[in-house]
């Protein structure tokens, strides 16, 4: 799909350098890379700094992350987050929209600089990449039908039909579940459909969209605590050194600057996700109650 260059459709983020108050701001993308490294950027680095443009890869359809609103508009909070990291490199952001096991040949192949599309580490891409370190973090929570019996914690899955979206850091947790049926589903509404008409005992989706369905009114209701908390990352070219360094800078500072906090809160109906409330990975045990 041809990438779009990004006009107007999201409030722009103040977005300031970390370092001393006396510290100058860098004039240009050159000089800010510059200030991070210690030194000229190389590569890829080098490219986007002379370009003045990051190709950022984002993946559609999946609101709040980045999905087109009622007016055509590409938004949503992975969206608005490389806005904030183009900003901060003082580079002019513009999107593309490969689905996500076309990342690492996009890489590869210099299609986009960098996807900012809420991967895991854990996600399963094969190919040249490597990941910064989170930008946030996404927890799995169980949904039954209203009324059934609670089921809290891995252990209780045992001998249940679950259900996830297919492509979700939620559907690799379950198959690694011992006794668990596990249903694939192509999207979080159709898991939804699923679970209402009795075809699986729960669904395991994140914490925001099992929140929005009990708040729609679906027939439907959050189960136990948070299964897991897992971390969310920006994915570059494995032989991009100094872009991984430069990625991992800007994730400093937004988070440094409250800006991370700031946008998880707007696009996760006030839930700051940009630091883990359960440090536990997708293999882990049970995370706490979270409010």
């Amino acid at each position: 799909m041809a990438a779009l260059l990004l006009s107007g459709a999201l409030p722009t983020v103040a977005v300031t350098a970390c370092g001393t108050s006396d510290e100058p701001e860098p004039e240009n993308a050159a000089a800010r890379m510059k200030q991070i490294l210690g030194r000229a950027p190389k590569g890829a680095a080098a490219a986007i700094a002379e370009r003045g443009e990051l190709l950022i890869a984002v993946t559609p359809d999946y609101p709040p992350l980045s999905y087109y609103n009622d007016d055509g508009e590409l938004t949503g909070f992975d969206v608005a987050v490389g806005t904030a990291v183009a900003e901060y490199l003082q580079l002019a952001p513009r999107f593309t929209e490969p689905v996500w096991e076309a990342v690492p040949a996009g890489l590869a192949n210099d299609r986009f600089d960098v996807s900012i599309g809420s991967l895991s580490p854990d996600q399963g891409l094969v190919g040249p990449i490597a990941y910064t370190g989170p930008y946030y973090y996404t927890e799995g929570r169980l949904l039954v039908r209203a009324g059934a019996p609670q089921l809290k914690g891995p252990e209780a899955l045992a001998g249940k039909r679950v259900g996830a979206g297919v492509h979700t850091v939620f559907y690799r947790w379950l198959q690694e579940q011992e006794d668990v049926e596990v249903v694939a589903y192509p999207s979080d509404a159709e898991a939804l459909s699923g679970l209402e008409a009795g075809r699986v005992d729960a669904i395991l989706l994140s914490s925001l969209a099992a929140r929005q369905a009990t708040e729609a009114g679906r027939d439907v209701e959050r189960s136990g605590p948070p299964l897991f908390a897992e971390p969310q990352s920006f994915v570059v070219s494995k032989d991009e050194k100094d872009l991984l360094r430069v990625m991992d800078a800007a994730i400093a500072a937004l988070r440094e600057d409250g800006v991370l906090s700031e946008l998880s809160q707007q696009w996760f109906d006030g839930q700051d996700l940009s630091r883990s409330r359960a440090a536990v990975s997708a293999s882990a045990s049970p995370a706490g109650e979270s409010p």
